[in-house]
């Protein structure tokens, strides 16, 4: 090849070179992977009088209500998953033993007269008695329905005058009940020997924490399934007097997701 082709050719390969790399610098750089969705933003719920806020899990995480094994609250279920969620909720069994509210309902009704909705606020306002968490709560619930009982006699009489100062009497009682964490805390645990079948879990830890700055503690179990292992993770923390259960039930992986919805836990005035 001569010296004049062979200049040729390379300039040619320039050319090409430079159209090629020309091309490529104007396209765009291809586009980051969108970030993964984040937790949404912190909602307030009312399963007690006293209520409870959290950042609930994104989407495909979906809300159902929860009605079972004495929690009441909401459970987020994943959706395609193996069955993973996440609840939050409150401990009934100690929420229900606060009657305070119940009978400042009933001195909101109009005690002089006989009337269907006081009858029915009364039903509500009684003090559980069984397996009582303290020696005070025992002594409350005594006070508080033996002054009920003389507001129904009271009432069978016309003397409603008496009527409402009865009821003064049980909610002056009924507010002395508080209760601590140490208290009802055990009672409320999970204890596999409750379900039917606790030769499936497998205990990995409890350990003493702070939830919404406030003592908590969390459990740790695995469960052994004929589809795999599952991982449950369990928090309970108390604010005013109403005990809290966050748990989750699904993959190692997720368990991240949870411990998010925990960490937002808060309590509104």
């Amino acid at each position: 090849m001569s010296d004049r082709s062979t200049q040729v050719a390379v300039t040619r390969c320039i050319v090409v070179l430079t159209a090629a790399l020309a091309l490529g610098c104007s396209k765009q750089p291809p586009s980051p992977p969108p970030a993964p969705s984040s937790a949404q933003s912190p909602q307030t719920f009312d399963f007690a009088a006293q209520a409870v806020a959290f950042s609930p899990p994104p989407a495909p995480w979906e809300a159902e209500a929860e009605l079972s094994g004495g929690i009441r609250g909401v459970r987020y279920v994943k959706r395609r998953s193996v069955g993973e969620a996440i609840g939050v909720g409150n401990y009934y069994d100690v929420s229900r033993r606060l009657r305070g509210a119940q009978i400042a309902r009933l001195l909101d009704t109009d005690t002089n007269i006989r009337n269907l909705s006081f009858d029915q606020a009364m039903r509500d306002a009684w003090c559980a008695t069984e397996n009582p968490y303290s020696d005070l709560e025992a002594e409350v619930a005594a006070k508080v329905n033996a002054a009920l009982n003389r507001v129904v006699a009271a009432r069978r009489q016309g003397d409603y005058e008496n009527v409402r100062r009865e009821l003064i009497t049980a909610q002056e009682d009924a507010e002395r009940l508080h209760f601590t964490f140490d208290e009802v805390i055990e009672r409320a645990l999970f204890d596999p020997d409750a379900t039917s079948d606790p030769a499936r879990y497998r205990f990995v830890k409890r350990a003493d924490t702070t939830i919404a700055g406030r003592p908590g503690i969390v459990l740790d179990y695995m469960l052994e399934l004929r589809e795999g292992r599952r991982y449950l993770r369990k928090a309970y923390v108390m604010h005013n007097d109403h005990l809290f259960v966050a748990d989750f039930i699904g993959l190692e992986t997720s368990l991240a997701e949870f411990d998010r919805v925990v960490a937002s836990l808060s309590f509104p005035p």
